[in-house]
């Protein structure tokens, strides 16, 4: 019988739809161990499904603790030396311990990439698929639409090129790559030369878990792909849940606030909800505030306004909302789009700066770079989205697309059928 490790750090979006895979391939009757920090051990455990711990909870703590995790510069360095590099070799001792003839399939997120080709070149019958939650996981060269001359874009494209040439030999380079490398040259393969190799070298295959209409597939991404859809932090059918009494009166007496969140992990975000209370106050709106920790916002709220600790699933409470202002977590991104809510993204890091402009390129929304951030421009952009008829009539074309995607089980048997599983 085949084990299956499903593998995944990061937040709870990175982590949520990982677990649905994992209960669907429990509940087909497989062998499934979970691997992540043990700061997620409950969240694994409560569907029951079996657990290993990669790492300890006090380094979790310390990165999401350190405010260089939110910027683009330090955050690779930040994470691979306190969180990856001191676990890479986890994966490949607990697989170790299973047998060597038994199939052994890893089904990992971007975070455990390395770990899984390491664990894959020194065990046999190891097979690693890539769960894709995002386009920009595969690196496209970027095409400028906005320039004026053809040449113009064809310099701004090379630039471009020519630094993730030199980004990417300084990765292959780095302490978190090397130990790879040196696993693939002593079996007498290739070194990865640049960083879409861990997806067409190390991945066998990889798992879109995004829809086609939402990323299309660009020529420039490796061949060995499954086509998925987005998987929403819905585990079974669960029924409409009535809010807490505070949230419902709320609600009765103020229809369709501005929900305002911006990522479970963010714990620096108190300069964001107080720009955000300044240009409720300006606007004169009302507002939903979503973050797990109270202390990030002011004690003392505007009457029009507040303040919500993260709710599961919180999609009943998106559709109550007339716009939503957030970081653009690809999971935040479906269920908004699924409830037909317009967007208004502020990235910060990593995928979000694509999901920002893919949402404003199917005119669900606009998007403001965070150093671009003020209470002039943020209001403008606040109520151009409230005014425009176009970005709800675009709401409302791509929100049955995503009410209409494909289950999570229809994509995890699409997946086992893929990878030639005949048990």
């Amino acid at each position: 019988m085949t084990k299956y490790i499903i593998a995944s750090n990061g937040t709870f979006g990175d982590i949520q739809p990982f677990r649905q895979i994992a209960l669907c391939l429990k509940n087909l009757g497989k062998s499934v161990t979970f691997m992540t920090n043990p700061y997620w051990e409950s969240k694994i455990r409560e569907v029951g499904i079996d657990f290993h711990p990669i790492g300890t909870k006090e380094q979790y703590i310390s990165v999401i603790n350190d405010p260089s995790l939110w910027c683009d510069r330090n955050q690779f360095e930040l994470l691979t030396k306190k969180l990856f590099i001191p676990n890479i070799y986890a994966m490949n001792e607990f697989i170790k311990k299973i047998s060597p003839s038994q199939k052994v399939v890893i089904i990992a997120n971007l975070h455990f990439m390395i770990d899984s080709g390491i664990a894959k070149l020194n065990n046999k019958n190891v097979m690693v698929v890539s769960g894709a939650l995002y386009p920009s996981l595969f690196r496209t060269t970027h095409k400028f639409s906005h320039t004026s001359t053809q040449f113009l874009s064809f310099l701004q494209s090379s630039f471009i090129q020519y630094f993730e040439k030199k980004w990417d030999k300084k990765l292959m380079l780095s302490d978190y790559y090397t130990p790879l490398n040196h696993a693939l040259e002593e079996k007498g393969l290739l070194p990865l030369k640049k960083y879409n190799d861990l997806y067409s070298h190390i991945a066998e295959k990889n798992l879109l878990l995004f829809p086609q209409w939402y990323g299309p597939i660009h020529q420039e991404w490796p061949h060995n792909l499954i086509q998925g859809d987005f998987i929403l932090n819905q585990v079974g059918d669960i029924p409409p849940q009535p809010f807490e009494k505070e949230l419902d009166i709320f609600l009765k007496k103020n229809p369709n606030p501005i929900m305002f969140t911006f990522g479970t992990g963010n714990i620096h975000s108190e300069e964001l909800f107080q720009l955000s209370i300044e240009v409720i106050s300006k606007l004169q709106l009302t507002a939903i505030f979503i973050s797990r920790d109270r202390h990030l916002l002011p004690k003392n709220l505007p009457p029009s306004s507040i303040w919500v600790s993260t709710l599961e699933p919180f999609s009943q409470l998106l559709s109550k909302c007339a716009l939503i202002v957030y970081h653009g977590g690809i999971g935040t991104l479906a269920e908004a789009i699924q409830s037909k809510v317009p967007h208004l993204v502020i990235p910060f890091q990593g995928d979000q700066w694509d999901n920002a402009e893919r949402i404003q390129n199917l005119n669900l929304g606009l998007t403001i770079s965070s150093a671009k951030l003020t209470v002039s421009n943020f209001s403008k952009a606040i109520q151009f989205i409230l005014d425009s008829d176009e970005i709800k009539r675009n709401c409302n074309i791509y929100g049955p697309k995503v009410q209409k995607r494909l289950s999570v089980m229809q994509i995890t048997k699409k997946m086992l059928i893929d990878i030639f599983d005949d048990e």
